[in-house]
């Protein structure tokens, strides 16, 4: 196959392909006046590389990858969205904070201060690339809660439960309890 059929096979440009070609992520034959010619283990590497460069890799990561076996730049890449994740939600539940102070008429001095803690973690959580999972607390507790509900006999149980449901609801909808759990798993890291 040449170019153009690989280019509009693949939807990639030709220059995309060339720039591949020239970073040694692929190797193409020659045919005798000069063309590539592409084989489907060179279709097969590209397909590869436009799925990882759809996720956000460098072309120099995408080596490392398919060259060099360095498999542990997906987890590199996982912790990067799981911080950007962060981030977002941060960002979105202080949203919701300052529309709410503002629409019931509330000073935002507190929310002010929370909201310079917050950037202050962001620029610590970028320089440690430490973040807390929320999303897998939350599955935990979820999983605890149903562990318990399966034994609800027990009143005691019943009680756990609901401070678990709780939890979970305080957790997620509270920006200033994400940031109170961060800086406890800050005190306990160090």
């Amino acid at each position: 196959m040449h170019i153009q059929e690989v280019s509009q096979q693949l939807n990639l440009s030709k220059k995309a392909i060339m720039i591949y070609e020239q970073k040694g992520l692929i190797h193409p034959q020659k045919d005798a006046h000069g063309y590539r010619v592409y084989q489907q283990k060179d279709i097969e590497r590209l397909m590869q590389i436009k799925c990882l460069r759809q996720l956000d890799f460098s072309i120099s990561q995408i080596k490392d990858i398919l060259i060099n076996n360095q498999y542990d730049i997906f987890d590199l890449k996982k912790e990067e969205y799981e911080k950007q994740i962060f981030d977002i939600e941060t960002s979105l539940q202080y949203i919701d904070d300052v529309k709410k102070s503002l629409t019931q008429k509330q000073t935002l001095d507190n929310l002010s201060h929370q909201l310079e803690q917050t950037k202050q973690l962001k620029k610590i959580n970028s320089s440690t690339q430490t973040i807390l999972p929320f999303e897998k607390i939350i599955i935990c507790l979820s999983i605890f809660i149903y562990a318990l509900f399966l034994f609800d006999n027990d009143s005691f149980l019943s009680i756990l439960a609901s401070l678990a449901m709780l939890l979970i609801l305080v957790i997620h909808f509270s920006s200033t309890f994400r940031l109170f759990l961060y800086e406890i798993y800050q005190k306990i890291k160090k």
